[in-house]
């Protein structure tokens, strides 16, 4: 990416865009689920796809480099403190902690042409401060979202289908790099 004179900022660098089959996804156990914040998640993942016998693929500068839209940091999405514990954590926790660990309420359901967008109650990070119920705009739109589903003919999700917990981590087709099988 641009942001990096299209060059690799460190070998095992995995930000960005990427893209993953099903297959490989539960393969590496889906994304950690012990990230809040930003930051940390893609190193893991890497890590996970080395140890889980992959290996990060990509394709030549020439063809797979994208210009990065400038942005602000996400009110909400602060930097991860905690970041670098977990890291040095992956190699013991990846098989306990992503798909088989995860927790997730359904909220809705929307079908789009091209995609279909779910709206998915995580939780809260259990490391950060209890804060103050809110009874504002946002707590009424959840009941309303809870009231009402977008279409109630559509059948159940499969449990495989995560919700994303960091859009850095979100995972796209046609990506700047891609998981290949071991030689």
């Amino acid at each position: 990416m641009n942001k990096f004179g299209y060059s690799l900022p460190y070998p095992q660098y995995f930000g960005g865009v990427s893209a993953l089959t099903p297959d490989q996804y539960m393969k590496i156990n889906g994304f950690p689920n012990e990230y809040w914040g930003w930051g940390g998640e893609d190193d893991d993942i890497a890590t996970r796809v080395r140890l889980a016998g992959m290996k990060i693929s990509r394709p030549p500068v020439s063809i797979g480099h994208y210009k990065m839209v400038k942005h602000k940091s996400d009110k909400g999405n602060e930097e991860n403190p905690h970041r670098f514990d977990l890291l040095v954590r992956t190699q013991r926790t990846w098989t306990q902690d992503g798909m088989n660990s995860l927790s997730y309420a359904l909220l809705a359901r929307e079908l789009r042409p091209l995609y279909t967008n779910l709206t998915a109650d995580i939780g809260c990070d259990p490391r950060a401060r209890p804060r103050a119920p809110q009874g504002g705009s946002a707590s009424r739109f959840r009941q309303e979202m809870l009231r009402k589903s977008p279409r109630g003919d559509l059948p159940p999700l499969p449990p495989a289908l995560p919700p994303a917990r960091n859009a850095s981590a979100a995972a796209a087709p046609g990506g700047n790099h891609s998981l290949a099988p071991p030689p």
